[in-house]
């Protein structure tokens, strides 16, 4: 997954840097074949740490989390389109703010070591 998120960021830096449209094809497939690895690697991952009490909770908070990421994404285009940023610049805003999502969350697997992660596996 670090590795992923390392493609997120260079598939996102791509887009906003692109000064034309084959790099910016490139950039979208790479984003593409980011989210969908993510979105399939994730839930399992949380699913097979969490408690089996819990699982059903923590599949549906996945779920929830992309649907309102989804709409907040849709709202912050609506903010920026009236008229506050030049039409470059919000779409800029727009495409690198994933960036801060994915460094969160790359810092997050740093701060635990897969050593720790497969113990606890092991153990339940």
């Amino acid at each position: 997954m670090r590795i992923m998120n390392v493609l997120g960021i260079i598939a996102i830096s791509m887009q906003i840097i692109s000064l034309n449209t084959v790099v910016l094809c490139v950039s979208r497939f790479l984003m593409g074949f980011y989210c969908g690895i993510i979105s399939g690697v994730v839930p399992s991952y949380v699913l097979s740490l969490s408690p089996s009490f819990t699982s059903g909770i923590v599949g549906t908070y996945n779920q929830v989390a992309i649907t309102l990421g989804m709409a907040f994404a849709y709202y912050l285009g609506q903010l920026l389109d009236d008229n506050y940023f030049s039409q470059t610049t919000a779409v800029n805003i727009l495409i690198g703010f994933p960036i801060i999502c994915i460094s969160v969350h790359l810092v997050v697997l740093f701060m635990h070591p897969y050593d720790n992660i497969e113990r606890h596996i092991q153990k339940r």
